[in-house]
C-alpha cells in the first residue's frame, strides 16, 4: 500500500500529541500499512520537527504573557533576579554585579 508522505505526518503528530515515543509510532504504522513503510528514524525527524514548533510557540506564548501582565519590564534588557530562598541582602548584591 502507497502511502504519502502527508498521511504520514497527520500520523505521526496524532501520536505524538498523544504521547507516544518515536519506535512505539513506527511500529504502529509498519502494522497499519506494510512491514517497510516507516522506518524509526523517519519518526524521529518528525518528532523533532513537532517539538521545535511547539517550543517556539511556547516561547512566544510566554513573550506574550509578560508582556501583558509586566509592560514596565517587557522592552527592558536588565536581568530579573528570581530565587526564592535567598536573603535580600545577597539578592541585592548579586544584582549589583550583574
Amino acid at each position: 500500500m502507497e502511502v504519502n508522505k502527508e498521511k504520514l505526518q497527520d500520523f505521526s503528530q496524532f501520536f505524538f500529541d498523544k504521547g507516544e515515543n518515536a519506535n512505539q509510532v513506527a511500529e504502529i504504522a509498519n502494522g497499519v500499512y506494510d512491514d517497510d513503510t516507516v522506518t524509526t528514524n523517519y519518526v524521529q525527524f518528525w518528532f523533532r520537527r513537532f517539538r521545535s514548533d511547539f517550543y517556539c510557540q511556547q516561547l512566544d506564548r510566554l513573550k506574550l504573557a509578560i508582556d501583558q501582565k509586566r509592560p514596565e519590564s517587557a522592552n527592558s534588557r536588565c536581568f530579573v533576579f528570581h530565587q526564592d530562598n535567598v536573603r535580600s541582602n545577597s539578592s541585592r548584591v548579586t544584582r549589583q554585579k550583574l
